[in-house]
């Protein structure tokens, strides 16, 4: 490859930039074969949203240049890795980390997750987030790296899902959240839980209880892996809110099941949408409140099937929201014997009126 001057990408203005950047030798990074397609990779210390503005604001102490080899991300892809060298990232998205006692776990204390990193990927004129959690105080900032190609392809495969879920003046966003769950005892990784909140606006022009108001919908894909054995996995438990006043719970799904697959089918007021996942040898349980405006779903494993090395669990709810900002609470309770996790209370908030 041919010495050059880098061409930067700057991304969606979420972080005070400084006026110097510092240059990376591209040709070190890449060999003749391929041709680089340049990142930038930002140092900060912290990282707040609000439910008012989802652009953030971060605190920046230094801004580096790195290349991406052509074949890791396509040309036309802006991407920002944002991370504080491996130490947490002070940040107000992540809120109460209680752990509910059960029956294997009533001991239960609270998690006490960090942010590592936030990843950026500016794609088809739409900025949408990766961010990295770990419930140690240090995390190796290698797999995030090494994951933001694999992130890219999951995000270009989600793409037909929001094409079945849009309408022509629908609006969609994606979020991805990743928690690395240490074991408080023997300090191994026992789960890595990855959730991708994908919210779709299917109206803005509906009218609810004599005002104008949106329908959105709100699709959960979610997965944990298990790199070891033991201890067994017991349950999961994943929760959807709406928690603003101007927002209404309209449906939710799945209902509780022991069905190998089951299907989750969201309507009211916009034509409805529908879609399965498997269960993988575990029962589901809905506790879901309309009252509440919260989905609430339980995955207990089936105690004569094996221990599962992954489980995946993709709920939904459908809701309504006639001012401001359209905004989700995600939470996610992840039990092993003797060693729960808890994502803490996620709030993924989109402007919409």
């Amino acid at each position: 490859m041919k010495k050059g001057k880098l061409k930067f990408i700057i991304p969606m203005a979420s972080a005070v930039i400084l006026s110097s950047i510092l240059p990376f030798n591209a040709a070190s990074a890449a060999t003749p074969e391929t041709t680089a397609v340049p990142y930038t990779e930002k140092k900060i210390t912290s990282w707040n949203e609000s439910k008012n503005d989802i652009s953030a604001k971060s605190k920046t102490s230094k801004v580096q240049a790195f290349s991406l080899n052509a074949d890791d991300l396509e040309s036309t892809s802006g991407v920002t890795i944002l991370h504080n060298d491996g130490k947490p990232i002070e940040t107000n998205i992540i809120g109460e980390q209680k752990i509910e006692a059960s029956e294997d776990n009533p001991d239960a204390e609270e998690e006490d997750n960090n942010l590592f990193a936030v990843v950026e990927y500016n794609k088809d004129g739409k900025t949408q987030k990766d961010y990295y959690f770990s419930n140690q105080e240090s995390d190796d900032l290698k797999e995030v790296k090494d994951k933001a190609k694999e992130e890219q392809e999951e995000l270009k495969a989600d793409k037909s899902t929001f094409k079945a879920m849009a309408v022509a003046s629908g609006s969609s966003y994606t979020n991805t959240y990743h928690f690395n769950f240490y074991n408080k005892t023997s300090k191994k990784k026992e789960s890595v839980l990855t959730n991708s909140l994908q919210l779709n606006r299917k109206s803005s022009s509906t009218t609810i209880n004599g005002k104008k108001g949106s329908v959105w919908d709100v699709k959960s894909i979610s997965q944990v892996e298990n790199p070891i054995i033991n201890p067994p996995v017991m349950q999961w438990i994943q929760r959807l809110a709406v928690p603003y006043s101007a927002e209404k719970l309209i449906d939710e799904g799945p209902a509780s099941s022991s069905a190998s697959t089951v299907n989750v089918s969201l309507s009211g007021i916009v034509p409805s949408i529908s879609w399965d996942f498997s269960l993988g040898g575990t029962n589901i349980k809905n506790s879901s409140s309309y009252s509440g405006k919260y989905g609430r779903w339980t995955l207990k494993r089936n105690t004569l099937n094996f221990q599962p090395k992954s489980l995946k669990m993709t709920p939904g709810i459908r809701a309504t929201n006639t001012s401001g900002n359209f905004a989700v609470q995600m939470s996610h309770q992840y039990d092993r014997r003797n060693s729960p996790h808890s994502t803490g209370v996620i709030t993924m908030s989109v402007p919409d009126r």
